[in-house]
């Protein structure tokens, strides 16, 4: 759920996509369960040949992942900074949350 969040960047649009989904899959295995869709059996041979990735295709993917995302961790590890260091928080003392034009009643 997380990554289609990321991708669709809205609770909203990933109310509407998760729902699509379901309602596919749901489509979907009804029309197999009553025989009116019947599924190949022979789908993967008319797939493209899937080579895997070559030795210096990997390598750059990797350094580019650990020039990213690693890189900047151990630094921030090595200095003893965390990544929240500077934040402050949303909410520092516990207290009820109110909501808009609903206030609480004591």
């Amino acid at each position: 759920m997380l990554a289609l969040l990321l991708l669709v960047r809205s609770w909203r649009r990933l109310v509407a996509t998760i729902t699509a989904f379901t309602v596919a899959h749901s489509i979907t295995l009804a029309a197999a369960t009553l025989g009116i869709s019947e599924l190949d059996p022979d789908w993967e041979s008319r797939l493209p040949p899937h080579s895997p990735p070559t030795t210096s295709r990997r390598i750059a993917r990797d350094a580019y992942w650990a020039g990213r995302y690693l890189a900047p961790w151990l630094v921030r590890r090595l200095r003893g900074v965390s990544s929240g260091d500077g934040i402050e928080p949303k909410r520092p003392l516990p207290a009820p949350v109110e909501r808009p034009g609903n206030p609480q009643t004591s």
